[in-house]
């Protein structure tokens, strides 16, 4: 799964031409058209450098590619919280017997 970051691209003109019937959908714009584009979009990405990370994701076959190691400080607390919500008590070896074939996927084994 790619998580980008900002990045340099055309996805806020898609709702340009999107039909009447689908405007609550999709993508919304960041700027009103003829606005100057906001601060971050200033700054964004560019979209060849966003790419070299996903083909460099697909061939190390990571399971979430991120390009931007802006959100490491978020990721990293998201995880912490994730983490710290797990019960600190002592695993039950029978309900864990009994899950293993979910367990025994690649995604889950450390390094993973």
């Amino acid at each position: 799964m790619y998580c980008p970051g900002p990045v340099k691209s055309n996805i806020g003109e898609g709702e340009r031409g999107r039909p009447a019937e689908f405007a609550n959908s999709g993508y919304k714009g960041v700027a009103p058209a003829g606005a100057p584009p906001p601060e971050f979009l200033l700054t964004a990405m560019d979209a060849v450098e966003a790419g070299r990370f996903v083909l460099r994701g697909i061939q190390a076959n990571q399971m979430h590619i991120f390009s931007h190691p802006e959100f490491r400080d978020v990721l990293t607390a998201r995880s912490n919280a994730l983490l710290s919500s797990i019960p600190d008590e002592p695993v039950n070896q029978a309900r864990a017997n009994a899950i293993r074939w979910l367990l025994s996927n690649p995604i889950y084994e450390k390094g993973a």
